[in-house]
């Protein structure tokens, strides 16, 4: 019987032991636990009113979350020869809940803006990076032998993937239990207790198996010359071949841009990274077998050689769409990463890869460098260029004059569309319009019921509602303003440069409302959008009789008329201030040269669809969106019979 209690025993040794170890990693572990199942609970009960609490609940679970790698680190810190320093001890526990506090209400400050959801977790994102790149290095940033360092981080790597694999079999194991017990006894459990068991796993379970195999020592493993074969193994035929393939292709494009003597395309950015990621981490992995193996060391030296050259063509890729689009975050950080990989290359060259514990510390100190240090951290960089960029546009467009808005200019679509894309950007972004002082997102904004509410508690869809009704002031409309313009016939003069498209929007009803999009061709000069022609594809042109060529069409806004007369192939539009007539027969075959062919049917109406027909008249021109045609056997050909459109007018 002792026998048989003795594993668990082992066991729970083992956890006390482990908890004794790291006691702020684990309860970090328990907390985040705590924090997703309470989330869980509150989404399965419904509760209303609860936004602020769960982002309070975020907010906790994510600083719960860093406090891992960090809590982590300090631990080990703890164990070496300055265990014994009390104030050592003190000073470093005190630094740990600094941060954390700090990390805290830095994320709650972007909680108290608008359109959280992607900044607060690019600024989360940033803080792990920093905090597992630390966890990398500090433990054994004083160890010159670079053996410590590779027997450090190779038991890091092996223990993430132990945890992982424990923990997947351990979730999938007890889900399919859970599922057995509701499938054959009936116990009918829910589907949120599985949620509850996910938490379990990654909180808590999953700390406490990762910091549970960490030997004692772990950061003073100078002298061990214990290396893995299966990492070898991995590096050799996994990694190494990948990184072939990749520098294939890479040196291969770049042969075709010297060629054909062309740009490089953004995308070959991902393929430079996907390489230096790759053979950087094959490079690590077989680091310790260089002494025993000649090809590996000579592959050490080779690939930090063979990446310079690609690092131009990285430095080139971002460098086009920088001065094209201007710093984003992400570009910022790409030119950042391209410069941290000359710099390591180069000092892994002249230093014969002897100092790997600088790829971890260069990349933590240069991660650190982007994204916190005030003024040349990313988002400052990206805020200070685009607002900068913006400004010009609507300098250069004629509505900004460095301090205020101007109403009555005439854009053209394209350039309306960049114009609020610009400023939409910037909110999504930064939580500025990039229009300062001129344009200033209020403290409050008037929600759905007409409620003023203050601007941080309001959705980012009605914040943004609110931008563009300021925007369509000063004439930037998007394309979903421009659509509801069309469709409730209101006059939006437009500015059209020679051979430019320009993009309508029509409602198209097919169960339910949609947009779907005409490229018009426009002459150029100053049009505006006039006459509203059956937008709903509800009415039918009346010809009096089967055979007649002559029919009437009513169904068209502010007091206008459209007739057509099949005979002489003339659709006439006659109302206040238009009188123009449109071939329309002969639009029709120019756009289907095949039409007289169709097999003609007397009961068959041919549903063209929303492709869209241009018809030039001498004082304006018809857009037909939709068309249906019957065929007349007094006028030998298809007649308009139920259509939809716009007529633009100068």
């Amino acid at each position: 019987m002792a026998n048989w209690f003795k594993s668990p025993q082992v066991l729970l040794q083992l956890a006390l032991s482990s908890v004794k170890r790291f006691p702020f990693t684990i309860f970090s572990g328990l907390i985040l636990t705590a924090v997703g199942i309470w989330a869980v609970r509150i989404g399965v009960a419904e509760k209303q009113d609860q936004d602020e609490f769960l982002s309070f609940l975020l907010r906790v679970g994510m600083t719960a979350s860093l406090s891992l790698p960090l809590s982590f680190t300090v631990h080990l810190l703890l164990e070496n020869k300055l265990q014994r320093n009390r104030i050592f001890r003190l000073s470093l526990i005190n630094l740990l809940f600094g941060i954390l506090i700090f990390v805290y209400f830095d994320l709650s400050s972007y909680q108290q803006s608008t359109n959280v959801e992607e900044r607060i977790w690019l600024r989360y994102w940033s803080y792990s990076l920093v905090f597992h790149l630390l966890a990398a290095i500090l433990p054994v940033v004083n160890k010159k032998n670079s053996n410590a360092v590779w027997q450090y981080n190779q038991t890091l790597f092996l223990r993430t993937f132990t945890t992982a694999l424990y923990c997947g079999v351990l979730y999938l194991g007890l889900a399919g239990a859970m599922l057995a017990l509701d499938q054959l006894f009936g116990l009918d459990i829910k589907g949120h207790y599985y949620a509850y068991l996910m938490f379990i796993m990654l909180g808590f379970v999953s700390t406490l198996i990762f910091v549970s195999g960490i030997p004692n020592g772990v950061q003073v493993q100078d002298d061990n010359q214990n290396f893995p074969k299966p990492l070898k193994v991995f590096a050799q035929y996994v990694l190494l071949p990948l990184v072939l393939i990749y520098l294939l292709i890479l040196y291969a494009y770049a042969g075709q841009i010297l060629i054909q003597w062309k740009l490089p395309v953004g995308w070959v950015s991902n393929m430079i990274l996907s390489f230096a990621v790759a053979g950087m981490l094959a490079l690590l992995l077989l680091y310790p077998f260089g002494t025993k193996d000649r090809w590996i060391h000579n592959y050490s030296r080779g690939y930090y050689i063979a990446l310079l050259p690609l690092l131009v063509l990285l430095f080139i890729a971002a460098g086009i769409r920088i001065d094209e689009y201007g710093f984003t975050v992400l570009r910022y950080s790409l030119l950042a990463l391209a410069i941290w990989l000359t710099a390591i290359s180069t000092f892994m060259i002249l230093t014969k890869n002897k100092y790997i514990g600088m790829i971890p510390f260069s990349l933590a100190v240069t991660a650190f460098l982007v994204f916190f240090v005030p003024g040349i951290n990313a988002w400052s960089v990206s805020k200070r260029d685009q607002t900068q960029r913006i400004q010009e546009e609507f300098k250069k467009a004629g509505i900004f004059d460095g301090k205020q808005l101007k109403q009555g200019v005439i854009l053209s679509d394209s350039a309306s569309d960049k114009l609020h894309e610009d400023v939409m950007y910037m909110f999504d972004q930064h939580n500025v319009t990039g229009l300062e002082p001129a344009l200033v997102l209020p403290e409050m904004i008037a929600n759905d019921t007409g409620k003023l509410v203050k601007i941080n508690r309001i959705s980012t869809w009605e914040v943004k509602s609110w931008l563009s009704d300021t925007l369509k002031v000063y004439g930037v409309r998007d394309e979903y303003d421009r659509y509801n313009d069309i469709a409730t016939a209101i006059e939006v003069p437009v500015t059209v440069d020679s051979a430019v498209e320009v993009t309508e929007f029509i409602l198209t009803i097919s169960g339910s409302a949609s947009a779907s999009r005409t490229n018009l061709n426009i002459p150029s000069g100053n049009w505006k959008r006039l006459v509203l022609i059956n937008p709903d594809k509800d009415e039918t042109m009346f010809y009096g009789n089967g055979d007649d060529c002559v029919g009437l069409f009513s169904r068209i806004s502010d007091g206008n008329s459209l007739n057509y007369d099949g005979s002489f192939d003339t659709l006439q539009i006659q109302g206040p201030g238009l009188n123009d007539k449109y071939a329309f027969y002969s639009a029709l075959k120019r756009k289907f040269p095949n039409l007289e062919n169709l097999k003609i049917n007397k009961d068959t109406k041919y549903n063209w669809g929303d492709e869209g027909m241009i018809i030039q008249g001498k004082n304006s021109i018809l857009a037909v969106h939709y068309l249906e045609l019957k065929y007349s056997e007094k006028c030998k050909r298809f007649l308009p019979y139920k259509f939809s459109g716009m007529v633009w007018v100068k």
